[in-house]
């Protein structure tokens, strides 16, 4: 019980610091770009903030990942590797996420124009993530009972 137990803590929770870096990085560049902004008197964009939080969706599927994975696996079995592999997948996905988003808010904040280009830019991560959380649940399914 505890071997299962640890697999889902351990897939959730690198899931969850994947999302936590990503949004970490892309926040560090927004504080930089509204300093600069203040300091000389200008404007910046309340958008970029979506920019930031694009990641925290990695955080929400480490959530599921770890309640799938505790309730739908071998209560004697051994500590969960696929469930680690897809935490690790939806980990890499916010963490390169937030590298897209923080290069995002950068460059948005210098021209001001095509958001929806830069949001659509930021999606690509997240689908991979997604593949990862549905991977991680039909292994849970599968090899769970």
């Amino acid at each position: 019980m505890l071997d299962q137990l640890n697999g889902a803590m351990l897939a959730g929770g690198i899931a969850i610091a994947g999302g936590a870096l990503g949004m970490g990085f892309a926040g560090i560049v927004l504080m930089s770009v509204y300093k600069q902004a203040f300091r000389e008197g200008k404007k910046a964009s309340g958008k970029m903030i979506a920019f930031v939080g694009a990641p925290m969706s990695q955080v929400i599927y480490g959530l599921i990942l770890f309640f799938v994975v505790k309730n739908g696996a071998d209560p004697g079995g051994a500590i969960n590797w696929y469930a680690i592999g897809a935490g690790l997948g939806i980990g890499a996905g916010g963490y390169i996420q937030g590298k897209v988003a923080a290069q995002a808010v950068d460059t948005f904040n210098t021209t001001d124009e095509a958001f929806g280009k830069y949001m659509g830019i930021i999606v690509f991560p997240e689908l991979a993530s997604i593949i990862s959380l549905v991977l991680g649940i039909l292994a849970a399914n599968t090899f769970g009972q």
